[in-house]
């Protein structure tokens, strides 16, 4: 799903692949490579692109929300300026609200 943001992103013409920062697990190497072939900054650090991003987007499995929350939210918390899109199947905003992401804007 999320690739297919991106790809809806940067064919609108309103991004360029290099405005855009991915992350991915290092063990995830097929999800890497799409974003190497999109020409799309990527790390395996989520925290890295929580600090360097203004819009983070959650396009995890459900079941990692709450860790990809926790991971994030020190970043996060130093400012109010990020706004956070989440993509999870089932997973409300109040829910995301709950693990402590209170400072953004969701």
């Amino acid at each position: 799903m999320a690739q297919a943001l991106i790809r809806g992103m940067t064919a609108s013409g309103k991004l360029k692949a290099s405005q855009l920062f991915a992350s991915a697990p290092e063990w995830d190497v097929v999800n890497l490579n799409k974003l190497d072939q999109m020409n799309i900054r990527k790390t395996s650090d989520n925290v890295q692109l929580a600090k360097e991003s203004d819009v983070i987007v959650l396009a995890v499995k459900p079941n990692l929300i709450k860790d990809v929350c926790n991971e994030i939210q020190q970043s996060v918390r130093s400012t109010n300026q990020k706004l956070l899109v989440s993509i999870a199947a089932g997973i409300s905003t109040a829910n995301i609200e709950k693990v402590a992401l209170n400072s953004m804007f969701i």
